[in-house]
């Protein structure tokens, strides 16, 4: 930030400002939309995750759909196992009537997902967050967790090369305001300060697709 002179282009895996929204609802499709849940989170001095939370503070209270779904508590595991392990069995002791964990990062959301399936509890606490296939696959196959997000390394590799090709060949301009289709990304729009968002939403994992990906 500060220093975007000195690039040509910026592209984002996705756009950040859904992270929050999209987590609060995927928490929210799991629990039927009713209940105490929790944030775990990294540290406390976390930009991109203070920012994320923020924005699902903001959903939960100012969205009718929201409405019956309480936040009780935000904790931070400081990205390493054994707090996040810590942090999450504490929840679940301060919160006998906790229905659900969203964890936006990774080493958190594996943390909570250990928790729940040492304990045998998934039926009752519904983690979710932000996660890494490779790591969360066995979760998801033996039902662990259902349902976790990220974005896709895949299309913002893809999304690169094909803008970089255009550029150079003259088929894409690169200028603010200009939008190109980008096979299987569909249309990708460049704003200001030259920025692209890969996706608009984040991508979900589950039972379907899980296998799909390896990172």
């Amino acid at each position: 930030v500060g220093n975007e002179s000195h690039r040509d282009a910026n592209i984002l895996p996705v756009d950040f400002t859904k992270t929050g929204p999209n987590q609060v609802e995927l928490m929210g499709s799991l629990i039927g939309y009713k209940g105490q849940i929790a944030i775990l989170s990294a540290t406390t001095e976390a930009p991109d995750q203070n920012t994320w939370i923020a924005a699902m503070k903001k959903t939960l209270a100012e969205d009718p759909k929201y409405k019956d779904m309480e936040l009780v508590a935000t904790v931070y595991g400081d990205d390493q196992p054994e707090k996040s392990t810590t942090e999450m069995e504490a929840l679940l002791s301060n919160y006998p009537d906790l229905v659900g964990v969203i964890a936006p990062t990774t080493v958190g959301v594996a943390a909570a997902a250990q928790v729940v399936q040492s304990r045998g509890i998934a039926d009752k606490v519904h983690v979710t967050g932000l996660g890494l296939p490779s790591e969360m696959r066995d979760f998801i196959k033996d039902g662990t967790v259902t349902a976790f997000q990220l974005w896709s390394p895949y299309n913002e590799g893809w999304l690169a090369a094909y803008f970089a090709d255009g550029v150079i060949k003259g088929t894409i301009k690169n200028e603010v305001g200009q939008s190109f289709e980008v096979p299987n990304l569909g249309t990708i729009t460049i704003e200001d300060k030259n920025v692209m968002n890969t996706q608009a939403e984040l991508t979900t994992f589950d039972a379907s697709n899980i296998d799909d990906f390896s990172f």
